[in-house]
């Protein structure tokens, strides 16, 4: 009986555990989908800029980046 106490508390801490890792991979995850949308603002962003600095430059020859 007393072996049979001590597997249930071990499985109960092996449950516990169990669900403290879920919990980590469910942050984890939530963390990598932040990660992933603050990489493609930033590719948004550096594809904004590189826009502007080009139509900067065709300005600066005299061509209008409208006519383009």
């Amino acid at each position: 009986a007393k072996e049979q106490a001590l597997l249930e508390k071990e499985q109960e801490r092996q449950g516990k555990e169990q669900a403290l890792l879920e919990k980590e991979q469910e942050r984890q995850g939530k963390e990598q989908a932040l990660l992933e949308k603050e990489q493609a603002l930033l590719e948004k962003e550096q594809e904004r800029q590189a826009k502007e600095r080009l139509a900067a430059k065709l300005r600066e020859l005299g061509i209008n980046p409208q006519t383009i």
